[in-house]
Order: C-alpha cells, then sequence, then structure tokens
C-alpha cells in the first residue's frame, strides 16, 4: 500500500479559553493537509498540499479572539481556504444583516468524522450541521459534509450542504464560497481560466489592470473585485474555473443551477497578496441587489437546497 493511503484526522484544541477553539487536523500523508473549523461552521482553515500552501492566510492571526464592531466580519477574517458566508446576506451590511451574514460565527454540532483507506489511496470525511435563527426571522439549517481525498493522481477537497429552511415562512438563501489562495498558487503571473462572455469590474483598480492575469505587488491597500457572466456550462451542468501559477494548477468546479453567480477578489497589496474565487447564489453588488432578499433565490418553509463545490489541485 503506497505511503499515500495513511490517513488520519485529529483534534486538537488552544491551550488557553483567549484564543479561537478546537479544530480538525486532516493529514493524508504525501497529499493533502487541512485544518477543520467546527466553531467556524466546519470552513477550511490553512490547507496544504505535500507540505506547500495552497491557502491564503490574512494578517489577522488564525488563532485570534474573536473581535466584534461595525466591520465584525472582516475583523475575524483569517483567510484559509474556504470561508462560508451567508445565510442572509453576502456583501455589504444591510438594514438588518451584517456584512457578509453570520455563517463564520456559528459552530457546528453532531460532527462526525470517518476515514477510508483503499489500494488507490485514502478518503476522509466530516460532517455536522448548524442552525442560522432568528428570534423574528425563520431558521435555515445547514448539514455539510466534507471529503478529502488524496491518491495517485489526484488530490481533491469537495465540499456538499443541503440548506433546509425550517420556517416559519418564506426566506432567501444568500450562499457565497469565499475560496482563498495565497502564494505559491496565487504569484504575480498566475493566470487564471473561466470561460465566461463578460467580466464586470465592481470598480476600476489601476493596479489589477486584467482579471485574468496577476500583477505585480503593489505597497497600496487596494482590491478589485469581478462578477464573471454567462460562464460556460458543461452537459453536466457544471461550471468550472482553474488557476495555474509556476508550481501548481486549481480547478475548481460548481453546480451552475444553484450558484449562478461567479465573483474573482485580487488583493494586490505586499505581505496581504490574494485570490479569492467566489461561486454564489445571490449578487454581490449591482441592480440586482433589490431588497427584500437581495437578489437572492427564496426558499419557502421545508425547502432544501442542496450544492456545493470541489478543489483539486495538481502539482506542475
Amino acid at each position: 500500500m503506497p505511503e499515500r493511503a495513511v490517513v488520519s484526522v485529529t483534534e486538537s484544541r488552544p491551550e488557553t479559553a483567549s484564543v479561537a477553539g478546537a479544530r480538525l487536523e486532516v493529514q493524508l500523508a504525501g497529499g493533502l493537509s487541512a485544518s477543520v473549523l467546527p466553531e467556524r461552521g466546519l470552513d477550511i482553515g490553512d490547507t496544504s498540499l505535500a507540505g506547500v500552501p495552497i491557502s491564503w492566510r490574512s494578517p489577522i492571526a488564525p488563532d485570534a479572539s474573536p473581535s466584534a464592531g461595525v466591520e465584525k466580519w472582516l475583523a475575524n477574517f483569517t483567510g484559509g481556504l474556504l470561508v462560508t458566508c451567508g445565510l442572509r446576506n453576502i456583501g455589504p451590511a444591510s438594514a438588518a444583516e451584517p456584512m457578509h451574514g453570520d455563517y463564520t460565527f456559528l459552530k457546528a454540532n453532531r460532527t462526525t468524522c470517518s476515514t477510508e483507506v483503499t489500494a488507490d489511496g485514502a478518503t476522509a470525511r466530516i460532517s455536522g450541521s448548524l442552525d442560522s435563527a432568528g428570534v423574528f426571522a425563520p431558521t435555515l439549517r445547514l448539514r455539510r459534509q466534507i471529503t478529502f481525498t488524496s491518491t495517485i493522481t489526484t488530490d481533491s477537497i469537495e465540499v456538499t450542504d443541503r440548506i433546509t429552511n425550517l420556517g416559519p415562512g418564506d426566506t432567501p438563501l444568500a450562499l457565497l464560497y469565499h475560496l482563498n489562495f495565497g502564494a505559491p498558487v496565487a504569484v504575480p503571473g498566475t493566470t487564471l481560466e473561466i470561460h465566461g462572455v463578460e467580466a464586470v469590474i465592481r470598480e476600476d483598480c489601476p493596479e489589477v489592470p486584467h482579471w485574468d492575469r496577476l500583477p505585480e505587488p503593489t505597497d497600496n491597500i487596494t482590491e478589485a473585485v469581478w462578477e464573471h457572466r454567462n460562464i460556460s456550462t458543461d452537459d453536466g451542468g457544471v461550471r468550472s474555473a482553474a488557476v495555474v501559477s509556476p508550481t501548481h494548477r486549481v480547478d475548481i468546479a460548481w453546480t451552475a443551477d444553484t450558484l449562478p453567480r461567479l465573483y474573482q477578489w485580487v488583493m494586490p497589496t505586499r505581505r496581504r497578496w490574494a485570490l479569492g474565487i467566489e461561486p454564489s447564489t445571490a449578487p454581490l453588488f449591482g441592480p440586482d441587489r433589490t431588497p427584500p432578499g437581495g437578489g437572492a433565490p427564496i426558499l419557502t418553509a421545508d425547502e432544501s437546497l442542496t450544492t456545493g463545490l470541489s478543489v483539486s489541485v495538481q502539482r506542475l
């Protein structure tokens, strides 16, 4: 049996109560390594392949105490491979909902872990659920399963979410998967492959003149955000994007019917360097973002939506 078939999931806890909580450390020897964060809705933190970082880490320490304030989400944006935004709002704060919603502050429960070793490699699965609820709002229950796979030919992560409106009444479902990549995946000259008809930038950013090639770093603290429209869909209803650096290729796939919108975030600032790929159910900016619901699809009482994405990494 090859060495890369070894697989483990272990729990780690902070030494003091003043820092972020427990993590599930996934290790597929010779392949994927990742931290899964139950106290952040089973999002995925630091991720690496054969010891080389894939994900982006922000200047905010990943074990920092949770912060409050008007920009609560930004104050707690520690990076990692996946930060889920929603479930009632994405993008700027509204009168009723904070920026990017409350998902990152929700704790998962009923968490389970399993591993499997075959002749081809190894798989680890982590699942759990959480509720996004309000006294004067319906309850949305999300059940998540994350599957980590490492074989001779493929290293991949698949996230599957089933969101159910437990009622009462109808509710919008605003969900955005904030996938974050740093060096050596995101470096000057890294290219992006997204087969769409149009890329619309939120506002001009001279430091990032092109969406399909990452620029040289700048000392200006700035960002560029695009929406990619009319992306081609394969026969199975799947859309895809690829990030290609001199050392790695990352392929991202998601279903067009449940995640009809795609956004791209570039932060070209030195020591902040980041690339985000963000499939979404709802508009992040523009005229479609109108109340009520901000352009998000509506879940009726007891209705469910199953969605998710996959990330595959190859060393070049």
